[in-house]
């Protein structure tokens, strides 16, 4: 676990991803946002690959090309990066980015939820 915070209204996490803003292509129908995190760091052997986990993000072309224009500093100014703080893989909040610093959930981007949406879209192109 992280240290304790300084201020009582500072919400920590165990785990942080950053990402560098960058341009949403029209050709890609979905983007996948991948970060890596130690899954059990009580182990001894932190080299093995299954110490390691996976959180993956999912969003539709729509939905990435308002995220990335939503993406703002304190001061509503365009912020090169942004970023993602979580204890696990279900619970996934938006720590930089947002300029009113309120930490949106974006628990319902991770992949496992929504396989469905992808799926759909994926049988959808198939059958044209």
């Amino acid at each position: 676990m992280p240290p304790p915070a300084k201020r009582a209204r500072t919400k920590r996490f165990a785990y942080y991803t950053w990402f560098n803003t960058f341009a949403v292509a029209p050709e890609a129908d979905f983007f996948l946002l991948f970060g890596l995190y130690p899954g059990d760091e009580d182990r001894s052997k932190k080299s093995d690959a299954s110490w390691w986990k996976s959180l993956v993000l999912a969003f539709s072309n729509a939905e990435m090309t308002a995220f990335i224009e939503s993406i703002k500093t304190r001061k509503h100014a365009r912020d090169p990066m942004f970023g993602f703080g979580f204890h696990g893989p279900l619970e996934v909040h938006l720590t930089r980015g947002d300029p009113d610093r309120t930490l949106p959930s974006f628990s319902h981007h991770v992949l496992e939820r929504q396989l469905t949406k992808v799926g759909h879209a994926l049988d959808a192109r198939c059958r044209k």
